[in-house]
This record gives structure tokens, sequence and C-alpha cells, in this order.
């Protein structure tokens, strides 16, 4: 019986995106790039003539509310605490 020791290998990486998928993905961050906050393009938000109306009531992010109460509760006990860089995590409660 002879046996064959391996002294080598070659690693073959499959490319991640394909050029058609690289494509659609360079449209889609450029698309959500120009959007504004309200969810429509820039250009056509400011656009000569452009109409929009808002709702009269707005909707609230009760996460994002959550968020707010825990940020100024923090930083009123700890005043020599910096905001920059904190992230903050919310969880629903359900039930």
């Amino acid at each position: 019986m002879s046996w064959v020791i391996p002294i080598g290998f070659e690693v073959v990486r499959e490319p991640e995106w394909d050029p058609e998928s690289a494509d659609l993905m360079a449209a889609y961050l450029a698309v959500q790039a120009d959007k504004g906050p309200h969810g429509f393009s820039m250009e056509r938000a400011t656009a000569k003539g452009a109409k929009f109306v808002a709702s009269p009531i707005p909707t609230h992010d009760l996460a994002q509310k959550a968020i707010s109460r825990a940020q100024k509760k923090y930083y009123k006990e700890n005043p020599d605490a910096s905001p920059e860089g904190d992230l903050w995590h919310v969880e629903e409660i359900t039930g």
C-alpha cells in the first residue's frame, strides 16, 4: 500500500460578485444616496414646480422614542459622558 502525502494545496475562490450583481448593487446604492429622509429622490423633491402634501398628523417612531428617553436619562445621570460613538439598542416588548 502506498500513501500520497500532499505538500501543498491551492485555494480557488469564486468571485463574490458577478458583474451584473455588482452593477445592480452600485445602481441601488446610487439611488439610496440620493434619497431624502422623506423617501423621495432629492432631484424630485427639489424640482421646480414639484408639489407635495405632508400628513397632518406625524407618525411616531416608538423605537426611536424609547432610545431618546434612555439617552436623556443616561446623559443626565452621567454628565461627563460623551455621546460620540455611542450605540443604543432597542428591543420590542411583546405580550
